[in-house]
């Protein structure tokens, strides 16, 4: 993120024993097996919305989803319209996915680019 947020030439050859956080998402997502959902808000100006699509096309589930909220901020995005709805939704087909749960009615649209 500090290579993102500030864009000094000199933070990309750092060596990773420099940082006391290592966050290496891109590499460890590819080993991700889980359902997994990954909300992102298109209005953020912190994490740049296009790391979270990155990530969502290289997790290695079969069971992946992104969904990207327009008017999502940073700290924001938990407040859009739908957001509660589409969680629920993806842990309910989750559920119904490994034989937890019986389908009890159609599910409702699935959101699968953008909401």
């Amino acid at each position: 993120m500090a290579k993102v947020l500030i864009g000094w030439r000199l933070l990309h050859y750092l060596p990773l024993f420099v940082y006391k956080n290592k966050f290496l998402s891109l590499n460890k997502i590819g080993h991700v097996t889980v359902p997994t959902l990954f909300v992102s808000g298109l209005a953020d100006n912190l994490v740049p919305p296009r790391m979270m699509s990155e990530l969502h096309q290289k997790c290695g589930s079969n069971n992946k989803q992104l969904l990207q909220f327009e008017v999502g901020t940073h700290n924001e995005t938990w407040t859009s319209p739908g957001y509660y709805h589409s969680l629920a939704t993806f842990l309910r087909d989750a559920r119904v996915r490994r034989g937890i749960d019986p389908p009890s009615s159609p599910p409702p649209p699935s959101f699968i680019e953008s909401v």
